[in-house]
């Protein structure tokens, strides 16, 4: 992501188009890691629970247990790729990142495994797998609250001047499959 952010800037100092080819060339490899569908998990588990939505979320890689909101760093310059080029499906992708790493942040009310989540609160990650952790049940919540997912998106309002395409979310995908 640090890629994707420093080729945007350097096509924004230069107005080398080059760059905005790179650009895209890395966030098509940032999108390999984003889910592009919605895993439907057994009733009874917690992340059914809470209805979480697989769509948009992204992992660490393809065999990694766990979904993070670590996309929300790629919010911005996936908008800005949409606005320089024109292309649709980076406007999609930031929307779906943004709208899937919203899921889970506690209200004040969320009680979660015995435990009451303070007003903001999210957890780290989604454990979507059945496998990689012994001590906690499959299709769970993490249980750890760290702050940067807040931190993130709050970055990504305060970038921001008009959050109306984040408030729409993602009603419509260009060119999906039948």
């Amino acid at each position: 992501m640090s890629l994707l952010r420093d080729a945007l800037a350097l096509y924004e100092i230069t107005g080398d188009k080059a760059y905005v080819k790179k650009a895209e060339k890395i966030a098509w490899y940032l999108s390999t890691w984003m889910m592009h569908f919605t895993v439907e998990y057994p009733e009874d588990c917690l992340i059914s629970k809470l209805g979480y939505d697989t769509f948009g979320s992204t992992s660490v890689s393809t065999p990694h247990q766990a979904l993070d909101q670590y996309a929300l760093r790629d919010v911005l310059s996936f908008l800005k790729l949409y606005e320089i080029t024109g292309f649709a499906q980076w406007k999609e992708r930031a929307v779906a990142f943004w709208c899937n790493t919203c899921q889970g942040i506690s209200d004040g009310t969320l009680f979660l495994n015995k435990r009451l989540r303070p007003a903001g609160a999210q957890d780290e990650a989604v454990f979507h797998t059945r496998w990689g952790r012994h001590t906690t049940k499959p299709f769970s919540p993490s249980q750890w609250l760290p702050a940067w997912p807040c931190a993130f998106r709050l970055e990504n309002l305060r970038a921001l001047q008009d959050w109306s395409i984040l408030d729409e979310g993602l009603n419509h995908i260009e060119g999906k499959l039948r």
